[in-house]
Order: structure tokens, then sequence, then C-alpha cells
């Protein structure tokens, strides 16, 4: 805050020009840092002594005073002090506004020449996002003390209020709050009671609580296989600005198909297996196959408590494979289900042989006995057994070399 006077001093000489500067124009109820007040004076005579009354009143209507005198340097003066510091008995333990007025006492007839404020309130800022954390702090309590704190939207106590806390040994009183997503937006009121002290005024102070933001930094898309149907599947998470993830809410992503014009809405739910908004969408087998883009529009989603979010859209792009491809399973099936009946094949094969290889062997065999007893009823008839004997017994000779001959072929 700054605030500029003119005043005339010295007859004929230039007016002085007054310029007040603070350096906040809010605190809460405590006494360091405070608040610096730096007053500059223009057109200052070197040499020549000027007097000033600082005085600071505070929202019970008690002022606090502090008088400077200083001899200037040259036209310029800067003259700065601190409240509560520099003020005797000064305490910075009420909420609302503190009012400054500068009077010059020397060498003129005092004079106001310059005027300012700031205010104390019992919370860290006058706005906060849902999620954020608010600092309560006050001070002027007795030490010990038990303290009430309620917090209330349009009269109704915010969940978990009233509660009771005491002040510290010194009697200061300091509670951090996160604020829940779910808090109603708007005007909210905090208080502090004590059990014993009683201020005047009370320490009661208005803030605004704003909706949050919700931050959506990945889209997941899987392709999957479902009874014979092709599934684009797609998660995400949703992160509050604490950390913290949304578990209600619903969003529609939009899918894109290759040709960039026609697209498809899927709807997305919260899975509390997975702790993430899951939805899917069945790809048609006329669906052509290429480039396909799944898309989260800014600001699409909104937990159902005005936190809305992404700030800026999330794309996340995957292929869609033409039909015939898609089910390497199948591929595999029908390859097994090939090898194995070209093992079968083979295994028959060698088994017609083998079937092949002894049939033929007992029918030689049965060849040769018929042939043996053609010879018997030969001989018989003609009665020369000594001929066909020995034609015989040549025969037999080679019916017992033909087993040699199989063994030596196999």
């Amino acid at each position: 805050m700054s605030v500029t006077a003119q005043i005339s001093t010295v007859h004929g000489a230039p007016p002085l020009i007054y310029t007040l500067t603070l350096s906040t124009s809010r605190i809460q109820e405590v006494n360091s840092p405070g608040v610096t007040m730096t007053l500059n004076v223009s057109n200052t005579v070197s040499g020549s002594f000027y007097g000033f009354s600082w005085n600071v009143t505070d929202p019970s209507g008690s002022i606090r005073s502090f008088v400077y005198y200083v001899a200037a340097n040259g036209p310029f003066l800067t003259l700065a002090v601190v409240y509560p510091r520099d003020f005797s008995g000064a305490l910075v333990k009420y909420n609302g506004t503190y009012r400054i007025n500068i009077f010059q006492t020397y060498p003129n007839p005092t004079a106001l020449v310059a005027t300012g404020r700031f205010y104390t309130g019992l919370t860290d800022s006058l706005s906060y996002q849902r999620t954020a954390q608010v600092f309560i702090l006050a001070q002027g309590y007795a030490s010990n003390e038990n303290i009430t704190m309620r917090i209330l939207h349009a009269g109704i106590p915010a969940s978990g209020f009233p509660i009771s806390q005491l002040a510290d040994g010194n009697g200061v009183f300091s509670y951090l709050w996160p604020i829940p997503v779910s808090t109603p937006l708007g005007d909210i009121n905090v208080s502090l009671s004590g059990q014993v002290t009683v201020k005047k005024p009370p320490d009661s102070q208005i803030f605004t609580i704003l909706p949050t933001s919700v931050s959506i930094s990945q889209l997941v898309a899987n392709l999957t296989l479902l009874q014979g149907s092709r599934i684009a599947a797609f998660s995400f998470a949703a992160v509050y600005p604490d950390g913290s993830q949304a578990k209600t809410g619903t969003t529609t992503i939009r899918v894109l198909e290759p040709d960039g014009i026609t697209i498809h809405l899927v709807s997305m739910t919260y899975n509390t297996t997975v702790n993430a908004f899951e939805g899917t969408y069945r790809i048609a087998s006329s669906d052509p196959s290429g480039g396909w883009a799944a898309i989260i529009d800014a600001n699409s989603f909104d937990d159902v408590y005005g936190n809305v979010g992404p700030s800026t859209g999330v794309v996340r792009g995957f292929v869609v494979e033409p039909a015939a491809s898609q089910n390497p399973q199948t591929s595999t099936v029908t390859y097994l289900l090939l090898m194995i009946v070209v093992l079968l094949a083979v295994a028959l094969t060698f088994l017609v042989s083998w079937v092949l290889f002894f049939a033929r062997k007992k029918v030689q065999r049965s060849v040769l006995k018929v042939d043996l007893q053609s010879i018997e009823r030969e001989a018989a008839r003609v009665q020369n057994r000594d001929f066909f004997g020995k034609v015989r017994d040549q025969l037999k000779q080679r019916q017992q070399a033909k087993p040699e001959e199989g063994a030596k072929d196999g």
C-alpha cells in the first residue's frame, strides 16, 4: 500500500512530499515478522530535524504509538518502523483492520501526513482450492487454554467440526485443515472461542473455497481378443493436486477412426479393483485397420463435486491390424494341428511299411510249402524216389537259406 501527501514546511521552499509503503496488506495473528511501514519524505532540508508520530489502532480500538525524530542529510528522508515490534505493548492478537495514522510533529505544528491500513486474519490465505491445506493461527489466549474451532458453510458445520484443542504455553492456537474434495464451494466461516478468554472482536473470519483441478497424465489403450471379438480397453487415473486419486465421477472419451472423422464414444467409470477408470470399445470386423486414437478432452472429467480436468486434452494412439491377422493364438493352434497331422502321416507310413514287409515273408513261406507238396505227389507217381529225394533235399536247403538272406536284407 502506498499513500502520498504534500505539505509545505518552510515559506518559499518546495512542499514536502510523503509516501507511505507497507510490506504487506495482510498478516495472521502473529507478532513476527509483522508489518514494515516505510515513510519516504522528499524535499527535506539537509541538517534540519523532523519528528513523526506513528499511531496504529487495532480492531479493539486500542492505540499504540511510536515517535521518530531524525535529522535530514539531504533532500530525501526514509523512515521505517515495524508493527508490533517497535510499538510498546503492541500485539497482533485481534482479527480485523489495523489503521495507521502518521503525524508530523516537528518542525510544523502537528499535521496528518500519511494514512494506511493492513488486515489481520486467522487463515494464511483468503481463498483455497479443495485439497489444499488451510493454516489457522491465532494468539492472545491463556496458556494451555481449551479452544473450540468451528468451520461453517451456510450455517452448517463442515465434516468433523467443531473440534476442541489446547493453545500452547504462550497462548497460541494453530491448526492445519486439509480441505476435502467434497467440501461445499463458496464462503466458509472459521471461528475460535476460548474457554476462559473472551476476545472483542471475536476471532472469526470468512474465506472462500474454490473447485480444485484434476490431472490425467496418461491414457492406456490395450487391444485384446474376447470370445472371437477384438476389444479396445482404455484406462486412466485421475489425480488431485495433493496426490490423492479421484474415485468418483465419469467421463466420455472419443475414439477416432483412421479417417479422422468417424468418432465412437466410450463411457469411463471407476473400477475399485484396479483403482482406475475403465471403458471398452468392441471393434467390429468391418471397422478399418490402421492408426486409431483415443482422446480425453480438456475439462471433460468431473468427479461429481465440480472438480474438473484435465487442463489440456490427453491423446493415446493405437493400431488396429486387419481382421485376418488379429488372432495370433489361432495361427499358433493351426500350426500345431498341421504338425500333428504331419507326424501322424509319418507314423502311418512307417507302420504300413512294416506290415507289408512281414506280409511278404509270410506269403513266401506259403508258396514254398505248396511247391514241396506238389513234388511229393509227383515222386510217388513216377516211383523214382531217389531222383526226387535229391531234388527235395536241394529245395529244403534253399528254403533254409531264404531266412538268412532276409535277415541280411533287414
